[in-house]
C-alpha cells in the first residue's frame, strides 16, 4: 500500500478507530484509471493465466463493470497457422 501511496494511486487516510492499529486507504483517480485500464487489457499467456484471469473477473464483478465489448465467433482473432484449418 505504501508503493501505491508513494506512486499517487491511493492516499492514505486517517487511522480505523477500532481494533487493531491499521490505516485506511482511499484509491485516486490515477489508481481508478490504471485498474480500468488493467482490465480492459488481455493478460498475456503464461502457465497461471487463470490466476489473472480468476482475479480480473472477480474485480470487475465487485466494481459491477460492465464489458465494453461482446465476443463473438466472427470476431476471434486467428493464427496464420489456425487460419487454413476447418473450424
Amino acid at each position: 500500500m505504501s508503493r501505491l501511496a508513494r506512486d499517487g494511486k491511493a492516499i492514505a487516510g486517517r487511522p480505523s478507530p477500532e481494533g487493531p492499529d491499521r490505516k485506511r486507504y482511499a484509491i485516486t483517480e490515477a489508481g481508478i484509471a490504471d485498474v480500468e485500464r488493467w482490465l480492459s487489457e488481455p493478460a498475456p499467456p503464461e502457465p497461471h493465466l487463470q490466476t489473472v484471469l480468476f482475479a480480473k473477473v472477480v474485480l470487475a464483478l465487485m466494481l459491477d463493470r460492465r464489458p465494453t465489448a461482446t465476443w463473438t465467433p466472427s470476431a476471434r482473432r486467428t493464427c496464420s497457422a489456425c487460419a487454413s484449418s476447418p473450424t
